[in-house]
């Protein structure tokens, strides 16, 4: 759960923030 929940967590940020690469 904990680890499904941080990739949630982090596609959002990714998706909510731009790429700089």
């Amino acid at each position: 759960f904990l680890s499904v929940a941080q990739n949630r967590l982090k596609s959002l940020a990714m998706s909510t923030q731009p790429r700089l690469q």
